[in-house]
């Protein structure tokens, strides 16, 4: 158990590292806070529920989505439900980044897993 524990969290290293060189304009964990965005439809794109999503804490929500308005990706909306609540809705140019940065990743991934050995694949 402890190497298939070992294992995940060495993977989920190769994966972040790669991923981090893959593109300039955002880092990993900025691109699943703004792929987060997408999935929470309506008022839900909240960092709090961005934070659920990603399983991280609101603060580190917080700044990967600060970071994200900053650089034109999301942008805030008024919520018609709850004053106190900033929605978080993806703008055109963060749909044309995680548009492209879908297929780039989804093959550094692939070449990540090609670095196992046989029996670590399985």
């Amino acid at each position: 158990m402890q190497q298939v524990v070992a294992l995940v969290f060495h993977l989920a290293n190769v994966a972040q590292t790669r991923g981090d060189q893959l593109d300039e304009r955002v880092t990993t964990k900025q691109w699943m806070a703004l792929i987060s965005a997408f999935h929470l439809e309506g008022d839900h794109a909240t960092c709090s529920e961005i934070a659920r999503l990603m399983g991280c804490t609101k603060q580190n929500a917080k700044q990967l989505t600060d970071a994200l308005v900053r650089k034109g990706y999301l942008a805030p909306a008024p919520s018609p439900n709850d004053r106190r609540a900033v929605p978080l809705k993806p703008t055109a140019a963060g749909a044309a980044v995680a548009s492209e940065l879908y297929a780039r990743r989804e093959k550094a991934l692939g070449a990540a897993a090609g670095i196992l050995e046989e029996d670590e694949a399985v």
